[in-house]
């Protein structure tokens, strides 16, 4: 619809007749740290909905690649799942569920057979790719195997059997079972097979020994024989003439390999950490392997270079914060190598972004100011801890405040009068409330230090001058309330539980994390009631109190909010700030400010004034 003068003239007449036309509300918001997920509800608890979900883990360990099909596949020993995903590791999905604790995996290229040993089971089994798996056990009674290999050409299998010593093969269906190597030392993990030469490898943890043989375990002899190598996972580069394999010797983990008789031995991958599976596809010259301990897939050109992540997982940190001029939330997420990061998105969870990719320390809370469009947050370990800020778009860091021997935990910001609180736990037993400008400048402890305590959450209403603080006091969690101009203290709600507050100035009320779910009060803790029951809060609450008229987020709907509606509507607003117009677009939202935004933007507005 276009817009200009006319337009919002004749809107305003229509307007005044729907003032009492529905109103946008605002929404709850919390983080579940252990499901690494992001929460909304409406500020009544109703319409729950998951707006963020972190990249699940699937526990890789053993690895296989079908380069003809274009598949990767792992197995969980963790969880006795088999797991797939393209080569690119694109499209996960769980490909079989079986009853043990899957090892050792490979494919039959040519009939399309997955093969796996069960070591609990004592068992070989195998699946067809498609049309759908189902698996079937080919060889049973073994005692613990733990590596397996094909050879689709002669039609056989080769596994390890640490229970027996044994290193065994048979046709692919499990008939004709036979001893390959007798004595192959009881803590083998490893196998390959070079389909060029028609020979077996083989590798031992004790006495850290790579062998080799015929397919028919004639002429078995040592390749290999160092401290600083444990061969658990192996792989040929039948084009080149290589073997790979992971090292688990520490401290040298690591994805190494050398010639087929065992000279020239190289480090491709160095520093890594609990490396497991390793794959070679020789046609498109890359390998492939599992880092267990980071629970990540990586591969990378055969000499190591170019060497990126397949496959990863991270989780939702504890805390996150609205902006909610710019229409935005923040939170804090952890990649697979425990490495923290800032990231961004619209309030319904799309448009995600990094603002900070790497955040410095233990991050645990945040706060924005919008109006001054920056992001602050706290990052502390058990004895230490600073203070940080950033622009929105990610650029300008700055340390505001740091302590060897204090951890700031919850923040909170009063914008309009440039003041940071924020709350220290000194040692993890004393607690402290501290104040400074929004620069970090002029620190002070405002109120008494609280011996064996410790500090939380802050949320601030700075219309009404107060500040609420989760602390743990005597094994009891309490939210106390602050009157900033007398710092008067006050205990509003205690339990057992609650480590999480935030703060709805517009209705006057406090909402928490407790054991059961979401609770709220009012300001003075009277009225509690359970508003969104039955869910986890491990991390942080963020309220969008709004009502539809209070474009600038401070409780109050003035003038100031009918010429930044006036500017949206008039269509004067710039293209950089335009999204944030749609602040307006009363549900059912349709992304174009009309007719029946104004009214309900015009209802709240005549209705708060």
């Amino acid at each position: 619809m276009p817009r200009g003068a006319a337009r919002a003239v004749a809107v305003l007449v229509c307007g005044l007749c729907l003032a009492g036309a529905a109103a946008r509300g605002g929404g709850l918001y919390w983080t579940d740290f252990w499901g690494k997920t992001l929460w909304r509800a409406d500020l009544d608890g109703s319409n729950v909905s998951k707006i963020r979900t972190a990249r699940e883990s699937t526990y890789p360990h053993s690895l296989t690649i079908d380069p003809a099909r274009g598949w990767m596949y792992w197995t969980s020993e963790l969880t006795g799942r088999i797991w797939r995903a393209r080569l690119d590791g694109s499209g996960v999905e769980l490909f079989l569920v079986t009853p043990d604790r899957p090892r050792g995996i490979c494919v039959d290229t040519v009939r399309g057979y997955l093969y796996w040993v069960e070591p609990i089971a004592g068992a070989v089994a195998r699946t067809p790719i498609e049309p759908a798996p189902t698996r079937e056990v080919v060889v049973g009674a073994l005692v613990f195997p733990v590596a397996i290999a094909v050879d689709p050409h002669e039609g056989r299998i080769y596994w390890v059997d640490r229970g027996t010593d044994l290193v065994q093969r048979a046709r692919l269906d499990g008939t004709a079972v036979e001893t390959v190597v007798a004595n192959a030392q009881a803590l083998t993990s490893g196998v390959a097979l070079d389909l060029v030469n028609r020979r077996l490898y083989w590798a031992d943890e004790r006495p850290n020994t790579v062998y080799r043989a015929n397919l028919d375990g004639s002429d078995p002899h040592t390749v290999l024989r160092s401290d600083s190598i444990n061969a658990v996972g192996m792989a040929i580069d039948t084009l080149n003439g290589r073997l790979y394999w992971t090292n688990h010797a520490f401290p040298f983990q690591a994805v190494q390999r050398a010639d087929l008789d065992g000279t020239n031995v190289e480090t491709v991958m160095p520093n890594l950490r609990d490396p497991q599976g390793i794959a070679i596809d020789s046609a498109t010259a890359k390998v492939y392997w599992v880092d267990a301990s980071w629970e990540i897939i990586q591969r990378a050109d055969l000499d190591g270079t170019n060497a990126e992540d397949l496959l990863s997982h991270s989780r939702v940190g504890w805390g996150h914060a609205l902006d909610l001029r710019g229409g935005r939330m923040y939170w804090f997420e952890i990649d697979a190598r425990d490495v923290w990061r800032i990231r961004g998105a619209n309030l319904d969870g799309s448009d995600t972004r990094d603002v900070v990719p790497i955040a410095s320390g233990f991050t645990t809370f945040m706060a924005i100011d919008s109006a001054g469009g920056r992001l602050y947050w706290t990052s502390s370990s058990y004895f230490s801890g600073s203070i940080f800020r950033v622009n929105m778009d990610g650029s300008g860091v700055e340390m505001l405040a740091d302590s060897d021997q204090d951890s700031p935990r919850g923040i909170a910001l009063d914008a309009a009068n440039q003041r940071m609180y924020w709350a220290n736990d000194h040692y993890g037993y004393h607690a402290s409330l501290l104040v400074a400008n929004l620069d970090g400048a002029q620190p002070k402890v405002i109120g008494d230090v609280i011996v064996y305590c410790q500090s939380e959450s802050l949320a601030i209403d700075r219309r009404l001058g107060l500040l609420f603080r989760c602390l743990w006091r005597e094994n009891r969690a309490v939210i106390q309330r602050v009157r900033l101009a007398t710092l008067e203290f006050t205990d509003v709600v205690t339990s057992d539980s609650e480590r999480y507050v935030a703060v709805d100035p517009v209705h006057e009320m406090i909402y928490w994390g407790a054991r059961d779910g979401i609770r709220r009060a009012t300001y003075d803790g009277a009225m509690q009631e359970l508003v969104v029951p039955d869910v986890r809060t491990d991390g942080a609450l963020a309220i969008d109190p709004r009502d539809p008229g209070d474009f600038d987020a401070n409780a109050v709907v003035g003038l100031e909010d009918f010429a930044e509606f006036q500017t949206c509507f008039t269509g004067t607003m710039g293209p950089a700030i335009a999204s944030a117009c749609m602040f307006f677009d009363a549900p059912p939202a349709d992304h174009d400010l009309d007719l029946e935004d104004f009214a309900a933007f015009w209802g709240a507005w005549v209705g708060r004034r």
